[in-house]
This record gives C-alpha cells, structure tokens and sequence, in this order.
C-alpha cells in the first residue's frame, strides 16, 4: 500500500471518528457540555473532510480556497473546545473566562473578515504558495505568518496551555475518584490538541496532522460518553438546578467536594463564594447534608423544606444534591388560614350559643301549651274540645321535637355532646 493511500485512509478515520461524536450526542439528551462539545465534534469534522479534499485538488486556487473552509472548520473546533473545557472545570462564568472568550472572539473575527474579504497576504500570510509533495502524493501549502497570524496562534497556544495547567491543578486538588479520571481523560485530550498545534506552527510538516490529531483527542470523550461516564453529575443536576431556580440547589461530588449551586444558595449561604470547584464544604454547609438534619429549617427570612437527592451513575454514587423547597409562601398562607378559621370557628361558636339560646326560650312557652292543653284532655268532656286538644298536643309535640334536635344540634357544634355509649353506660349503672 502506497504512502499516499495510507495518508488518505488516516483522513477518513479523521473523519469517522468526529462523525460518530456528532451522531452520539445529538442521540442523548442535550445538555450544555454536550452541545460544546457536539460543535467542537463539527469543527474537527470540517476540518478533516476539507483537508481529505484538498489532498485531491488539481490547482492551487482550488487549495486555497479549501483553506479558508478548513480554517473555519479550525475556529470551531478550538473555540468550542476550549468552552466545553471551561464548562466542564466550572469556570466558563468567571471574569477570566469571560475576558478570554471575549478576546477570542474578537481574534477570529478578526480573522475571518481577513480571510474572506480578498487580499489576505499582508495581514495573515506574508508570502504563500502550493506544491505537490512526490513522497505523500498530496498538495502542500507554503505560508509564511504576518504579525495577525502569529498573534493568532500565540494566543490560541497560550490560552490551551493555561487550560492544561489549571486542569492539571484541579486534578491534584480533587478527592472524588470518578472526578479524577474524567480529569485525566479531559488532560489527555488537551496534551493531544496542544502538542499537534505546536509541531504544526513550530514545526511546519509536509503532512497537517491537526485535523487527524483533533479527532483523537475527542475520541476518549466519545469513549466515555458511550459508557455513560460522561455528563452524569454536574450536568444533571445543573439542568435540575435551572428548573428550580426560585429555590436553593447544591450540587456536591461523593467526597462532599463542591461542583455548583445556583443564585439562591450563594444569596443564603454567602461561604460558597469563598469556596473552590472540588474543595470540601465547610461544616456550616456540611450540617445541611446530615441524614439527621431538620426536614424544615430557616435561613434568614425565608423558611425551607430539605430534601437531599443521590445522584447515581451506573449503579454507583457519583455525588449528592442538596434541594431546599422554599415554603415561605407556603407558611404565610397557612398562618393566614388558621387566623381565618379561628375566625370561623368564633362565629360558629356564636351561632350554636345562639341557636342554644333561642331553643330554650322557645321550648318553654311550648311546654307551658303543651301543660295547659294536657290539662283541657284531662278535664273536658266535650268530644269537639278533646279534639282541638289531641292535634294541639300532636304539633306541639312535634314541634318540641324539632326545637330539641336543633339544641342536640347547637351542643354538638359546640362540641358538648356526649357519646351513645357513655349515656347507656350511666344508664345501665
């Protein structure tokens, strides 16, 4: 097999291998990492099928015109890359961060305004022209950078290497096992990057090995993201978090080291903002996590329920998540309710007293008729008066019926009523 056939081959891996990232991630459920990364996926997968092109380009306007595409291609990957890195070591929000991803911005803006818009040569390349390499078989580009180029790819070599130090740093200061090893697959990823950029830009080689050397350096991340050891803490509970916002969310590792919070929970417990990504929490913050910590506690004016999530992956504990429900709110209200229905309660009170009330005067003039009409059956003789008398005594009497129910009535709403069974039992003794 011919060099170049073997060179053309290592391309189409180059190109596989990107592809299948792609497929992978917008199979799972998108997440911001993984759409970091699916983008960087994208780029590195621009870049490889460019470059695959360009080794069969017959003129050199045709190279150089798929340059352009495959600087493209360049700037997403390394740009999304370098977020997904951020994001991943919980930084991406910081100043520094914010400031770097500004100036990046701005360079390859920069960049690609001078790279699009016709003569390039003063400002990227001083010099540039193509040849054809016997040895690979493929069309080759001489450049030689302009001071923008050079300042493009210092700062692009500068900026990988201090994400390499740091993650190097985070790694030593981190106590979760499964943290450690994404870290050292995260670090592994970045030393392939980095040291492919600078052979490149050093050394300039006949062969661009960036776009093959970028697809292996997502590859151990598509590894593990297919094994479901990726995206498995941070990230689900910073969904959750963002679904819950009102409340306060604490996200930890299984070493009780810090991973993130939301606004609430630095608003109520100010000591997360001197607390590092990885470092253990304080004993303050700890006490919260406790299986015998109150269910309901206060935290400065608001009133929280806790509840406290195991975050698992692949059947092992990967880290916990600390959720406090405000129910302040909650409480206003019910304190109001129960103003309202001592209220209620009050009023009722007085419509049994009342209703007692009224059934005692009006049963004693019933009673005074139903006594005198009891007098008229015993003494008259007269058939039409005995009469008159008997349907007195059958109103009456259920009429007094009535007026004793709405008393039993009264007595139970005021809860004076005594139970069936201890008024047979007073009887029976």
């Amino acid at each position: 097999m011919s060099l170049h056939a073997v060179i053309r081959m290592i391309q189409v891996v180059g190109i596989i291998i990107p592809l299948i990232g792609v497929v992978e991630l917008i199979r799972r459920d998108p997440v911001r990492q993984s759409m970091f990364l699916l983008m960087a996926n994208i780029g590195c997968l621009i870049q490889n099928n460019v470059y695959l092109l360009s080794m069969g380009a017959k003129t050199s306007e045709e190279v150089i015109s798929l340059q352009k595409i495959q600087f493209l291609g360049g700037i997403i990957f390394y740009f999304f890359l370098t977020i997904f890195i951020l994001s991943f070591l919980g930084i991406v929000t910081t100043h520094p961060a914010e400031i770097l991803i500004g100036v990046w911005i701005a360079i390859d803006l920069g960049f690609l305004v001078l790279d699009w818009t016709g003569d390039i040569s003063n400002w990227l390349f001083s010099s540039i022209s193509v040849h054809y390499n016997d040895t690979f078989g493929i069309m080759v580009i001489d450049q030689e950078l302009a001071p923008y180029m050079i300042l493009r790819y210092v700062f692009i070599g500068l900026s990988l290497t201090g994400l390499l130090i740091y993650s190097h740093y985070r790694l030593w200061r981190t106590q979760s096992k499964r943290i450690r090893q994404k870290l050292a697959m995260l670090i592994g990823a970045q030393l392939i990057v980095l040291l492919s950029y600078v052979l490149v830009v050093v050394f300039p080689l006949e062969y661009n090995i960036i776009p093959f050397f970028g697809s292996v350096s997502v590859l151990a991340i598509i590894f593990s993201i297919v094994q479901g050891k990726f995206f498995s803490v941070t990230d689900r509970g910073r969904d959750w978090v963002v679904d819950h916002a009102e409340d306060l969310f604490l996200i930890t590792d299984n070493a009780y080291g810090f991973l993130d919070a939301n606004p609430t929970a630095y608003t109520h417990l100010p000591e997360l903002s001197k607390i590092k990504k990885n470092d253990r929490l304080s004993d303050s913050v700890l006490t919260l996590l406790n299986a015998d910590a109150p269910e309901e506690m206060t935290l400065g004016d608001r009133i929280f329920s806790r509840t406290l999530y195991t975050i698992e992956q692949n059947e092992e504990t990967e880290g916990y998540a600390l959720y406090l429900k405000d129910e302040t709110q909650i409480n206003r209200l019910l304190s109001e309710l129960e103003v309202e229905r001592d209220r209620a309660d009050e009023a009722n009170r007085a419509k049994s007293t009342f209703l007692s009330n009224m059934s005692h005067e009006i049963r004693t003039p019933i009673n005074a008729v139903l006594g005198m009409d009891e007098m008229i059956l015993r003494e008259s003789e007269e058939e039409d008066v005995l009469n008159y008398a008997e349907n007195i005594r059958t109103a009456g009497s259920t009429l007094l019926g009535l007026i004793n129910d709405i008393l039993d009535f009264s007595k139970i709403e005021a809860r004076r009523w005594r139970s069936f069974r201890w008024i047979i039992r007073r009887h029976l003794s």
